[in-house]
This record gives structure tokens, C-alpha cells and sequence, in this order.
């Protein structure tokens, strides 16, 4: 109950909220989405966004409802534990946990596969970095330097620097 309350009292300003909103919307998933879906259905792939983005709203307003009638902490596990029992709700903790974790990784690859695409000229070393649609070597290695450089950015900006934080946390 004190760690409920320890939460509940750390706030969110304005822009970390604007910034968190960017970050959830503004990953690589929407841009090879795009890519997949218009490589294959051309056009009509408007049509699979419309579809999608009624599902995914229909989804988002459930758990805005559940949201404003219970405000705590843990809320995706405790909202699946209340509607649908215990094994569910500890399927969706796992769950969440699991997909923040590889966050970090999949977005690192994402970062390489883009800087690998670049045209100009300064960025011809980034071509290394994928060989016949997979990842190299170089790439790798690129993947682990950006994943030690967030973690080392996250460890020493968390409370120092809250405007590098919230820009890095946004990306």
C-alpha cells in the first residue's frame, strides 16, 4: 500500500506526458508497418489503418473507462486480474514486462536497418551494417552500442538532467 502511495505522489508534467505520447506513436513499428502494408495490398492498405485503428481505439477507450475507475498503479495486470482472474492478470504482468524489456532492443535494430537505408553520401559506412536483408556483424555491434548508450544516458540523466532525459525517453 506504501509503494501505491509512493507512485501516486510522483506527478508528470506536461511536456514528459507530450513526450511519452511522441514515444509510444513515433517508434519504428509505424514506418515498416507502412512499408510492409503498402508493398503488398499498394493502395488498399488505407483501408487495413481504418480497420486497425477501430480496433486499437475500441481497446484504448476500454482501458481509458477502467483507467478512471481505478486509479492505481499496475494497471494493464490489475485491470486483466479484476476482469478475467488471477492467471490472466499474472499472464498480462509477464506479459507487459516482456515487452518492455525487448523495447530497447527492437528499436536498436530498427535504428540499424534505417541507418543502413540512408542515401547520402557521409552515411555509405552505415551499408555495412545489413548484408542481404540481415543484420551483419557491424550491425551487431552498432545494435550493442546503442543499447549501452541508453543505458548509460538513462543512468546518469535520471534526475540531473530532466530535459535530455525526456527528449531521450521520447525516442
Amino acid at each position: 500500500m506504501n509503494k501505491d502511495k509512493q507512485l501516486h505522489n510522483d506527478k508528470i508534467n506536461l511536456s514528459q506526458l507530450v513526450l511519452l505520447g511522441l514515444g509510444s506513436l513515433i517508434g519504428s513499428g509505424w514506418l515498416f508497418g507502412a512499408w510492409e502494408a503498402s508493398s503488398i495490398a499498394g493502395p488498399a492498405a488505407i483501408i487495413s489503418w481504418v480497420l486497425g485503428f477501430l480496433v486499437i481505439g475500441t481497446i484504448a477507450y476500454n482501458y481509458i473507462e477502467i483507467g478512471t475507475m481505478f486509479p492505481q498503479s499496475g494497471g494493464m495486470s490489475n485491470y486483466a486480474q479484476y476482469t478475467h482472474g488471477s492467471l490472466l492478470g499474472f499472464i498480462a504482468a509477464w506479459a507487459n514486462w516482456v515487452s518492455l524489456v525487448t523495447i530497447i532492443p527492437i528499436e536498436a535494430v530498427s535504428a540499424v536497418q534505417y541507418m543502413s537505408s540512408w542515401p547520402w553520401n557521409w552515411a555509405k559506412p552505415m551499408k555495412h551494417l545489413m548484408e542481404n536483408g540481415s543484420i551483419s556483424t557491424y550491425g551487431l555491434l552498432a545494435v550493442y552500442l546503442i543499447i549501452v548508450y541508453f543505458f548509460i544516458i538513462k543512468l546518469l540523466v535520471r534526475k540531473t538532467f530532466n530535459i535530455i532525459y525526456e527528449f531521450n525517453f521520447c525516442i
